[in-house]
């Protein structure tokens, strides 16, 4: 449109005037004039378009919710990254210029302390995941300070029980409290039991379903809070 505009008024100065004639003030001040209401347009433009993603993001970040208290972990990693996307359109989250996750990076959760059991992937026999976790969880909300722990289960005074078991196959839940532990649930029914951490490669020798939970007995969950953010790729 602006284009066309400047095309009009020098063609119609060079009709009037001729092609080397000086252009009379009238027609500059209209020309800015034009300028400056195409300037105030686009940038309420803009404006109306970065109200409308704002809106956008609340719409996501409800759904978000929603699908994380279902235990929906596919739908809320979709809308995660649906958020990263628009934020970044934005700049009210990641910077533009921040490069684009690998391609085989599965997604990013949220994972409660107090849900029990968050079911994450259905996994394929043969199918190696690389599973990392951070952030922390408090599983005492009376003594936060004694019982917040890292995805590795250490302590914010640096104590760490240890895993109370092998890191695969039988476990004792008992020891290695506020660790991110996980399981495979199989097809078959049976199931097998193991240590997250902060890092854990996953190999499944049968088809099942991933899950993971905090290192907590179900009849404390409700004294839990926080949570932790669990990032899956291929390998």
């Amino acid at each position: 449109m602006r284009l066309l505009a400047c095309v009009f008024l020098v063609v119609l100065c060079g009709v009037v005037y001729g092609a080397g004639g000086d252009v009379p003030p009238r027609l500059k001040a209209a020309q800015a004039t034009l300028d400056a209401s195409i300037k105030r347009a686009d940038q309420e433009a803009a404006q109306k378009k970065l109200l409308a993603k704002r809106a956008f993001l609340k719409e996501v970040s409800a759904a978000f919710d929603e699908a994380m208290a279902r235990k929906d972990i596919d739908t809320a990693n979709r809308c995660n990254e649906i958020k990263k996307q628009v934020e970044a359109e934005i700049g009210g989250g990641e910077k533009e210029s921040t490069p684009p996750p690998p391609a085989n990076r599965l997604g990013t959760g949220k994972i409660p302390a107090s849900a029990g059991w968050v079911n994450v992937k259905k996994v394929r026999r043969g199918e190696v995941l690389k599973v990392e976790a951070t952030g922390e969880w408090c599983i005492s909300k009376n003594s936060p300070e004694q019982y917040t722990y890292l995805a590795d289960g250490t302590r914010k005074d640096g104590y760490n029980e240890g895993p109370g078991g092998s890191r695969d196959g039988a476990m004792d839940m008992q020891w290695g409290r506020g660790h991110v532990i996980g399981r495979i649930v199989f097809d078959d029914g049976s199931e097998r039991r193991f240590f997250v951490g902060k890092e854990y490669e996953l190999t499944a020798e049968k088809a099942g379903t991933f899950e993971v939970r905090c290192n907590v007995p179900d009849g404390r969950l409700n004294h839990c809070s926080g949570e932790m953010s669990l990032t899956l790729t291929a390998k």
